[in-house]
């Protein structure tokens, strides 16, 4: 009784890897499922250059305007009339 038991489980394990392995080997040889990954990858890489520009920038252009609008202190400082 317990080795029939045994038996099955062991079996349905098997039955288990099997189809495991079968799904993963599916998706490696699936070319549509690799083309979405790598332009989700293209993507993220994307928006994190612009990321990374834009951080680069943003405290250049805040100077910039201020130094534009004149307002905020700016190294720009003129002789004082006083």
């Amino acid at each position: 009784m317990l080795r029939i038991k045994l038996g099955k489980f062991l079996d349905s394990l098997t039955m288990l890897y099997i189809g495991a392995n079968r799904k993963i080997n599916e998706i490696k040889e699936d070319e549509d499922a690799m083309e979405i990954i790598q332009v989700v990858m293209i993507i993220a890489v994307g928006v994190l250059a612009i990321v990374a520009v834009w951080a680069g920038i943003n405290g250049f252009l805040e100077d910039l305007w201020d130094k534009i609008t004149g307002s905020g202190a700016t190294s720009m400082d003129g002789p004082t009339i006083g």
